[in-house]
């Protein structure tokens, strides 16, 4: 069982919610499909469980979080659990911030006391727009400004890896560091570098060893001072990504200084 309700359009410049709506526990299984809307689209589940796919990955959802749909998207879609169907209410709207919220991670948790008047949807009052975009800039205020926040950690991981390289890294110790979501972390550093975080190190470390080597240093030296453990597989990488072995790349280096020194 299912309701959907059309606002009279308040014309609300920032936030301006003009349907809203709820879903009673869903079929099993039951698919909403990608589809185009003229309006961003937030969901909240109040109970059960289901799946949001988009263009490159599937998440799963459960009671107390939140997933958003930006305008104009084409390739997201959504279904209920099949042991477990979800209940959910939600929210359509338009505005100059409706961009704003596509900064959220795809799935979120969201405390129900933030959006009183949607979690509830009991009533169809003149009032109602204004009460859902209080509720949407209340999560505005608390989880948008804070992902703004979270962006700034790009920086803050590339920082650490570049200082850190030679030690153990991997990417749920950085995330626990951030008291980021490890997989939210991966998608946001990938956006905004081109590479993935383990991308970055193999990056890091590779260069680095290839100014040991410069220097004069071992083949097990520059592993070992670039964060190598295994000297085999250290080459093994070095090979694929340079092109040519490190032994190699070390006599190509030499000979090329030792005829500058001629």
């Amino acid at each position: 069982m299912s309701d959907i309700q059309v606002l009279l359009n308040k014309n609300l410049q920032d936030i301006n919610p003009i349907l809203a709506g709820w879903a009673g526990t869903l079929p099993p299984g039951h698919i909403n499909p990608p589809r185009l809307r003229n309006h961003a689209l937030l969901h909240y589940v109040k109970k059960g469980k289901g799946i949001l796919h988009t263009a490159d990955s599937s998440f799963p959802v459960h009671a107390g979080q939140a997933f958003f749909i930006p305008f104009g998207e084409q390739q997201m879609s959504y279904e209920a659990d099949m042991d477990d169907p979800w209940m959910f209410c939600w929210v359509g709207f338009t505005g100059t911030l409706m961009e704003e919220f596509s900064i959220l991670p795809p799935v979120f948790d969201v405390e129900q006391a933030l959006m009183p008047c949607l979690t509830t949807l009991d009533k169809t009052s003149d009032s109602l727009a204004y009460e859902l975009a209080a509720d949407l800039f209340r999560l505005y205020a608390r989880l948008v400004n804070q992902e703004k926040e979270k962006q700034h950690y790009v920086q803050t991981v590339m920082e650490y890896i570049d200082s850190h390289y030679i030690q153990k890294i991997s990417v749920e110790n950085i995330a626990n560091r951030l008291g980021l979501d490890r997989r939210y972390l991966s998608q946001q550093f990938k956006k905004k570098t081109g590479f993935t975080i383990q991308g970055y190190i193999l990056n890091i470390r590779l260069q680095a060893a290839k100014q040991y080597l410069v220097q004069g240093l071992s083949v097990t030296e520059a592993a070992t001072l670039s964060g190598f453990n295994d000297v085999s597989n250290f080459s093994k990488m070095f090979t694929r990504e340079q092109g040519s072995s490190p032994k190699n790349f070390k006599k190509i280096v030499q000979t090329m200084l030792d005829k500058e020194q001629k």
